[in-house]
């Protein structure tokens, strides 16, 4: 439950790179309107025409001048019919010169000018949004659909993208470009060992070596007081129901608190369960991590990455207290980074920590001491729970949850599903718009 350095140089913008070129917009019993692809205006200026010399973002004219009258002639957002005449090359949306008839269908850019010319500038989305829209990417927008999405995990699997969330279930929806999200059926709804009334927190999803798929999340036992621990749940396949049949947590420490499970894949194929525990030294967070066997059950010994902070000054809390979670790390560029949330959860403080380790077992430095090394920014307020996917060509894109200005807390606003690009090199992991 994601309820409770120096930085780096950060390339983000807070909200809107949306780019899209068909109206749409979606709603789902559980997660309220989503964000769709929306028709809108080429900028007045007429940049984005196919004629090299009409336009600042389009593709070359094929060979001449574009002549006096040209498919999308004219200066402005609504270009003209075909007309007479233009010698060699082929004349450009928004492009100069030209009259009269009605408007081609045009490009929303949102945020500023995201439109590229070729797939490697898509990175990974490598989708047009229509041909009429020559050159535009489709991308996600911050946050990436407007429906509470706390502790966000999103998965992977061939063409599709899945993500799975917080809730009196675990909720799931799909994409296959991260632009447009379809809801679909609770992927897991009931616990043997939970009580009743207790939701399901930080589900965590990935395809076992056995070829199940399991489920991992956060919960309260029955008949405890606030005893939180994390359960596992099995399907068939990510589309599926998935199913815990244990009367007892898949891991659980008496008296302490185990949550916010997250699942690590290192290159080499070995793949660790990372959770935040509680300890009697520690009983505001630690970072663990643990082996898993070919099921998706724990092997070998489990280990400390880090603790939170116990001097100020520090990001991670202060004098009204302050917790260390969702801990998540990826392999790049050779080096083990760990990423995780501090402070409290319904504040615009909570923020994102990072720190190095040597091997996925530790030992682990922080690099983000007396600065989270990613708090608020713009619109996007107290964010926390960072996880990571890959798309296809390998552009690493990390996502999280945080509010939506200026409604922080629980009684006025709800966390949303964010997502930027992480470009790691060495120790450092800035982040880049969509």
């Amino acid at each position: 439950m994601k309820s409770s350095d120096h930085p780096a140089v950060l390339l983000m913008v807070s909200v809107g790179f949306a780019l899209a070129c068909s109206g749409s917009s979606e709603t789902d019993a559980a997660g309220g309107a989503q964000q769709g692809p929306e028709a809108g205006a080429v900028d007045a200026a007429g940049g984005g025409g196919v004629d090299a010399s009409a336009g600042a973002s389009g593709w070359p004219s094929t060979g001449g001048s574009a002549g006096a009258s040209g498919v999308g002639a004219g200066g402005t957002s609504s270009g003209g019919a075909a007309g007479s005449g233009g010698a060699g090359g082929v004349a450009g949306i928004g492009g100069s010169g030209g009259s009269g008839g009605a408007p081609l269908p045009t490009c929303q850019q949102a945020g500023g000018n995201r439109c590229a010319n070729t797939a490697e500038e898509c990175a990974g989305l490598s989708k047009l949004a229509s041909s009429d829209c020559v050159s535009c990417c489709k991308v996600p927008s911050n946050p990436v659909f407007d429906a509470q999405w706390a502790d966000p995990y999103i998965v992977r699997h061939g063409d599709t993208y899945y993500t799975f969330a917080t809730g009196s279930t675990v909720r799931r929806r799909s994409s296959k470009d991260l632009v447009t999200w379809t809801a679909a059926d609770t992927a897991l709804e009931t616990a043997p060992w939970k009580k009743a009334d207790a939701g399901f927190w930080a589900p965590a999803v990935y395809r076992a070596k056995n070829g199940k798929w399991i489920l991992y999340y956060g919960s309260e036992i029955k008949g405890a007081t606030s005893q939180h621990c994390i359960g596992r749940a099995v399907a068939n396949s990510i589309t599926g129901t998935f199913v815990d049949t244990s009367t007892t947590p898949f891991l659980c420490r008496s008296s302490h608190w185990s949550i916010d499970p997250s699942v690590f894949q290192d290159n080499d194929g070995k793949d660790f369960l990372l959770w935040r525990q509680d300890t009697a030294d520690m009983p505001s967070g630690n970072a663990f991590i643990q082996r898993l066997d070919d099921t998706g059950r724990l092997t070998f010994n489990e280990h400390l990455l880090i603790s939170r902070a116990k001097v100020e000054p520090s990001w991670e809390f202060d004098s009204t207290g302050g917790v260390l979670e969702n801990p998540a790390m990826i392999h790049e560029d050779g080096i083990y980074h760990l990423f995780y949330s501090g402070f409290r959860w319904q504040t615009a403080k909570y923020a994102n920590g990072r720190a190095i380790c040597d091997v996925p077992t530790g030992p682990c430095a922080k690099k983000s001491k007396e600065t989270p090394w990613l708090g608020s920014k713009g619109d996007m307020l107290g964010p926390g729970g960072a996880d990571f996917v890959k798309a296809e060509d390998g552009t690493l894109f990390i996502y999280m949850h945080g509010w939506l200005a200026p409604d922080v807390g629980p009684e006025v606003g709800s966390r949303k599903l964010w997502m930027y690009r992480l470009k790691v090199n060495g120790e450092n992991a800035p982040i880049a718009p969509m």
